[in-house]
């Protein structure tokens, strides 16, 4: 199993600035670099994790928390919460049962083929690495627009502390340049979602937590193309 490269960290990481994540990029790296060291897959509540569901899925319940990231002990209390999912002292316990589930299906129907059982868990393994890349590039694009809109300007300018109000601003500011600048399609596609939905509704959708999801309409369960996007003024072939 792949370990979660940094890129796909800091992407994570990223997103919880919206709830006072230090906005400096050394801050933002040591957390993307816990999440490396935290997050190596295994197999728990009877299924198997890959690092990066691992890593988005205690990044979802951080941006969660009522009080935001605290400004002392932040890194703790992450690690606390990934303990709180994927404890690693339990894990022994949970491969025994699996074993003993395994020893009783083998009893009635035969030892798997494990060609068969391989293939099937390495492509299962990429779809959903894929759709939860598609997810997390999703998210990034709605939040880079939002803090670069009036509404979005607003909030930031509500923080209190002047230095953290500037880096907030620069950062959101780069950000939304680099994603129009690498994703114009995808710039495109949000907009045409924000003018059908607005922003109350995009805000409070979490790709991460509800991709997919049959209860909601299908323009919000678009998902971006992960197809590399020419920039503006390059050629297609």
């Amino acid at each position: 199993m792949a370990d979660l490269d940094m890129q796909t960290a800091q992407m994570l990481v990223d997103q919880l600035i919206t709830v006072g994540h230090p906005m400096l990029a050394g801050a933002r790296v040591a957390t993307a670099l816990d999440l490396v060291a935290w997050c190596k897959g295994g197999i728990y509540d009877g299924r198997p994790w890959t690092p990066a569901e691992q890593a988005a899925a205690i990044i979802h319940e951080a941006r969660l928390w009522e009080d935001g990231w605290p400004e002392k002990g932040g890194t703790m209390r992450l690690l606390c919460l990934f303990r709180s999912k994927f404890d690693r002292a339990s894990l022994a316990d949970r491969q025994i049962d699996a074993q003993k589930k395994k020893e009783n299906w083998e009893q009635k129907y035969g030892p798997p083929d494990p060609a068969f059982a391989s293939n099937l868990l390495r492509v299962a393994t990429k779809a959903e690495h894929t759709e939860a890349r598609k997810a997390m590039l999703w998210q990034t694009v709605r939040d880079c627009l939002y803090y670069e809109s009036p509404r979005g300007r607003a909030e930031l300018a509500r923080i209190e502390d002047k230095q953290e109000r500037i880096e907030a601003f620069k950062y959101w500011r780069e950000a939304a340049a680099r994603v129009k600048r690498d994703r114009p399609a995808d710039v495109a596609a949000f907009l045409s979602e924000l003018e059908q939905h607005g922003w109350d509704v995009l805000m409070e959708f979490e790709w991460m937590k509800d991709l997919g999801q049959p209860d909601l309409p299908p323009q919000v369960n678009r998902v971006i193309t992960m197809q590399p996007q020419p920039r503006q003024g390059e050629r297609t072939h």
